[in-house]
């Protein structure tokens, strides 16, 4: 999965506002439903219909018979490797005719467009100041991107792996510097060595410790995992400091259950598994300020754990919304976003709002609107008695009840997180609205003077958590 590769790897609310909080369970804030998918996965790899789609005619794409197509690489065209409720495929052996979008590692891909439809789009999961650079979109690690790939993934970290305790390593800190070329991150770590914060460095710069003196596990990161996971701290120091730039720096530290000593992106609060979990650089006025709060949660056993207590009782629900973005591949994030795009401008017949929600039954004119799951394709009509949060919270409840969320989609994730059978709106936000806007941004319906100014038929977006 390309966004999931370690290798390459109190909002203010107004005055009066209606807030949504964790419910206790009723009969129409939580329902118990069966793990089955929405609708069924696309499967077939072969490519129906020929040329151009004919656009600004009577006919409607049919996305069965015309699925979206993504060119990038090599390879024969295939479906994404996870759940995927759009007909999408991608890969490398595809008439140029036959592509939504062509995709390019580090830059857009040359040649001209053959439909009026195509997008061209650059990737990058690496600095992305100087790379994934030209096109229509940016595939980036970016929350603000059209399809953000940050390195965040249940899959591929076992964040909520069981906590080592007591940390019986001799020196305080480990470091896993290689690129000496950011002057920031070798004047941190020499200051703390020099204001008393022993470090074990095993990587190229200011190395001072051999791996092999702690760990013999095979594998690179598990072996990484299993030093850090002896330490009492980690310092993830990034190559960037750019908003959202978080890297396997960070969440392998999550993972092996020390505490993140962190430099990089200036909104790593936004990744916090709880607020008091990791040491910003950039929250201390000095190095030696810093070298002084560490020594003290050394010193001290109970403020230290403190900042673990998350392991045994579970992240915050902003961390698991966040984490829960990736349980739809980005391949497929793209789809649904190209589907939507197309639908909109020349419409289709591949209906995006399922088949029993697709009448009025109370009439034409009854306050309405269409919700779906984010990350998911298809809407539900959802019919709130008046415009306040309370019941439209209570009408998407309603609406879904028979629904399984994707958090509960998948054996990995429910296997350290069990669902109960229940959830429950976590957000609700307006459609389009960008993946940083609809996790931190005002845009979430959390007010009822909000909900009063959509607009009937409005297309909202609902994150959910189990409840």
């Amino acid at each position: 999965q390309q966004q999931q590769q370690p290798t390459k790897p109190q909002e203010k609310r107004p005055k009066g506002s209606a807030q949504r909080r964790r419910p206790a369970v009723t009969a129409r804030s939580a329902v118990e439903v069966p793990v089955v998918a929405e609708r069924p996965a696309f499967v077939d790899p072969t490519l129906r219909e020929s040329g151009c789609f004919p656009v600004g005619g009577s006919q409607k794409r049919d996305f069965s018979r015309r699925p979206i197509v993504i060119v990038e690489g090599g390879g024969a065209l295939k479906p994404p490797p996870l759940l995927c409720d759009i007909p999408c495929l991608s890969g490398g052996n595809a008439p140029r005719d036959q592509a939504d979008l062509f995709l390019g590692w580090e830059s857009a891909p040359g040649g001209a467009k053959a439909c009026p439809y195509q997008k061209k789009a650059a990737a990058t999961m690496e600095n992305y100041s100087s790379r994934g650079v030209g096109g229509d979109w940016r595939f980036i690690t970016s929350l603000k991107s059209q399809v953000p790939i940050p390195y965040l993934s249940w899959f591929d970290f076992d964040i909520m792996r069981p906590l080592d305790l007591p940390k019986t390593a001799p020196a305080l800190a480990t470091a896993f510097i290689s690129n000496c070329g950011a002057q920031e991150r070798k004047d941190v770590l020499q200051g703390l060595m020099q204001n008393g914060v022993s470090v074990h460095s095993f990587g190229r710069c200011m190395h001072n410790h051999e791996e092999s003196q702690v760990s013999n596990k095979p594998g690179k990161y598990e072996r990484k995992i299993d030093i850090m996971s002896q330490y009492k701290f980690h310092l993830a120091f990034e190559n960037s400091k750019l908003e959202d730039y978080v890297t396997e720096k960070y969440f392998l530290a999550l993972v092996a259950g020390t505490v993140p000593v962190y430099l990089g992106a200036p909104n790593i609060a936004d990744y916090l598994p709880s607020p008091n979990s990791v040491l910003h650089t950039d929250a201390f006025a000095s190095v030696a300020d810093l070298a002084a709060r560490i020594k003290y949660l050394a010193a001290n056993d109970s403020a230290y754990r403190e900042m673990l207590d998350w392991k045994k009782q579970g992240p915050s629900e902003q961390f698991l919304a966040l984490m829960d973005l990736n349980l739809v591949h980005s391949t497929c994030r793209a789809c649904i976003r190209l589907a939507d795009e197309f639908s909109a401008q020349y419409g289709s017949a591949h209906d995006s709002i399922v088949p029993e929600h697709r009448l009025l039954p109370r009439g034409s004119d009854t306050l309405h609107y269409l919700a779906r799951e984010r990350n998911t394709y298809y809407f539900r009509l959802v019919y709130p008695t008046d415009r306040t949060v309370e019941a439209l919270d209570a009408a998407i409840m309603h609406s879904f009840r028979d629904y399984t969320p994707l958090l509960a989609r998948y054996d990995k994730i429910t296997a350290f997180r069990p669902y109960p059978g229940r959830f429950r709106v976590y957000r609700v936000y307006a459609l389009p609205v960008s993946v940083h806007d609809a996790l931190y941004g005002s845009q979430n319906l959390d007010a009822d003077s909000k909900v009063a100014a959509l607009q009937p038929g409005t297309k909202i977006e609902v994150i959910f958590l189990e409840g």
